[in-house]
């Protein structure tokens, strides 16, 4: 499996993001959304600050053309939170977020994906 490569600064920016939001700190955290996904970072967040000890790891990056995916597992006091966020590299160099889902109670990012439907005849035949 190829590696996905390493940019040292979406590593600072990966832990610089979620060092804002365990500390409580969702101004911070919030700069790195970029503006379309600024919504979902708020619905994700704001119900997750902690009033107690908080840490994060990141469970897995990959590579999608110029973007990169890191799964998020965030222990907000109580909570567990795992994200998927989307990051990407913006005109001035720095990396934000594109897009963030919270998978926190979901047994894959895709179980609320419905089905295909039934095929009633083959069309091979």
């Amino acid at each position: 499996m190829k590696e996905p490569g390493r940019f040292p600064e979406l590593d600072d920016a990966i832990a610089a993001h979620a060092r804002a939001v365990c500390g409580g700190d969702l101004k911070s955290a919030e700069a790195f959304a970029a503006d379309a996904a600024l919504a979902a970072h708020r619905a994700v967040f704001t119900a997750a600050r902690a009033d107690s000890p908080a840490d994060f790891v990141e469970l897995g990056r990959a590579r999608i053309g110029f973007q990169f995916v890191s799964k998020m597992r965030f222990t907000l006091g109580e909570r567990n939170l795992t994200a998927l966020l989307r990051w990407r590299r913006e005109d001035d160099g720095k990396w934000r977020i594109a897009e963030i889902e919270d998978l926190s109670g979901k047994r894959s990012p895709w179980s609320d994906i419905p089905p295909p439907a039934a095929r009633t005849e083959n069309g091979n035949a």
